[in-house]
């Protein structure tokens, strides 16, 4: 199994239900031509409008050079969800 069981969050928020899941491994660092690889994640994001909106599903994926011991999977999803609110303008 890549990726063992997951933290789970859950939220209510701005009229719709979010749930977040984030699972690590790092049982594919060895075949990854990738320097410096510490870590892959999978986030699972399932958000659904109330009241009986349709269900969305998005599923990230992405590694980092930080193992285990420095960055969990709290901390990896906070970041995966802080880096999603920043966008860049397209300016011409």
């Amino acid at each position: 199994m890549i990726f063992p069981p997951a933290d789970t969050q859950c939220d209510k928020a701005h009229g719709r239900l979010e749930t977040r899941t984030i699972q690590l491994s790092s049982a594919l660092n060895g075949h990854l031509d990738f320097p410096y690889v510490g870590q892959l994640f999978r986030l699972t994001r399932e958000r659904i409008d109330l009241p009986g909106g349709k269900p969305e599903l998005e599923v990230l994926y992405g590694l980092t050079s930080l193992s285990s011991q420095q960055a969990g999977a709290l901390k990896l999803a906070q970041w995966a969800i802080e880096n999603r609110s920043h966008w860049v303008r397209d300016m011409a």
